[in-house]
């Protein structure tokens, strides 16, 4: 998928929409099955969709080295110490 973005990309930029297609791809596949829904803190629903689509999208932006702040991990104080994060 090459379009116009209408920003100006950094290196990365490619990888990363790659990497949310091929999630939203994953998400749609186990959304055409019948999935269950458990209950984070708060009663916030988590659906294998999100730990697999969270897991594709980790396994390609980690390439590039930089901490990566997801909803779907653990969240890892260190990544304050970077001038760019994920």
């Amino acid at each position: 998928m090459k379009e116009k973005l209408p920003f100006k990309a950094i290196p990365e930029t490619q990888i990363a929409i790659d990497a949310a297609i091929d999630a939203g791809k994953k998400i749609m596949e186990i959304y055409d099955t019948d999935f269950s829904i458990t209950l984070k803190n708060y009663n916030e629903p988590l659906t294998e969709a999100d730990i697999k689509s969270n897991k594709i999208i980790q396994e390609k932006i980690s390439l590039f080295g930089h901490p990566i702040l997801s909803e779907e991990s653990l969240d890892d104080k260190n990544r304050l110490k970077h001038s760019k994060i994920w």
